[in-house]
């Protein structure tokens, strides 16, 4: 396994500042409201019908990887994941609630229908979903999957 490229210290900060940009988005009141109206609505209670509008495939055209300042292929994603969340309160200005953690799709597979899959990385948590409840034990050796916690915090 090759080490992850060592994080230049102007990537840091451009990360830092766009997680502070969405953590304060995803505390303030306007960002509660949405996430209300959102638990309302799955409950079948909502006031109003919820206002959802996604960009679809226009997300490369509306932050073009050439715009992105990381270099690294984990970083890459995260800068993207980061400005989407900034651009979609700023600018779209739907019902959609921004959330402080990042999302991922990491699968861990065993290659005949085991294993785990994570989905989030929220305030140095590591949520993993077993795709089958009855997983053969696991070899504990070195993963990739702990260096990214460390890298996320």
């Amino acid at each position: 396994m090759t080490a992850p490229a060592p994080i230049l210290p102007k990537e840091r900060e451009l990360l830092r500042r766009l997680a502070a940009r969405v953590r304060e988005i995803a505390g303030s009141d306007e960002n509660r409201q949405k996430t209300e109206l959102a638990k309302k609505t799955n409950a079948l209670k909502a006031e109003r019908r919820i206002i959802f509008t996604h960009p679809e495939n226009a997300w490369s055209e509306i932050i073009p990887p050439g715009s992105l300042e990381c270099h690294s292929g984990l970083l890459r994603p995260w800068e993207f994941q980061l400005k989407q969340r900034v651009f979609w309160t700023e600018q779209i200005r739907c019902d959609r609630s921004a959330h402080p953690y990042l999302e991922g799709s990491r699968k861990i597979s065993w290659g005949n229908g085991w294993g785990l899959e994570f989905n989030t990385i929220s305030a140095g948590h590591l949520n993993l979903e077993i795709i089958l409840k009855d997983t053969p034990p696991i070899n504990r050796g070195p993963h990739r999957l702990g260096r990214w916690v460390q890298i996320a915090r």
